[in-house]
């Protein structure tokens, strides 16, 4: 890892959390608070890995473009989930969308705030 800040840091464990959502998918249903298969499961390891190695490099334009790609993810089962009342090819739920949104948002936060020696 890069000399990094703590903003760094919070980008990296933003991607191990979505890389680890994905281990969602071999939950039971007993245990699935968020609903994440086939192509969702897809999303939630390319994204993460990438806002993974955003944080690890401390690439600020990698943090927002992570960031970007969750919410357009997002927004896009928004969409599935207005028109077919379920995930489509993305197999997620509202859980799922919230998920994303909060990710996306985190790291948009994350890449846009201001890097100084106190950050």
């Amino acid at each position: 890892m890069t000399e990094g800040t703590g903003l760094d840091r919070a980008t990296l464990t933003i991607g191990a959390a979505s890389v680890l959502s994905a281990a969602l998918a071999f939950a039971s249903e007993e245990w699935e608070f968020i609903r994440i298969h086939g192509g969702a499961a897809l999303v939630a390891l390319v994204l993460g890995a990438l806002a993974g190695v955003a944080g690890w490099f401390a690439h600020r334009l990698l943090t927002l473009t992570a960031g970007v790609l969750f919410l357009l993810a997002a927004a896009v089962l928004l969409v599935l989930l207005a028109l077919h009342g379920n995930g489509g090819y993305l197999d997620g739920s509202a859980s799922t969308f919230s998920l994303w949104l909060g990710l996306g948002i985190g790291l948009v936060v994350l890449g846009l705030t201001p890097r100084d020696a106190t950050t």
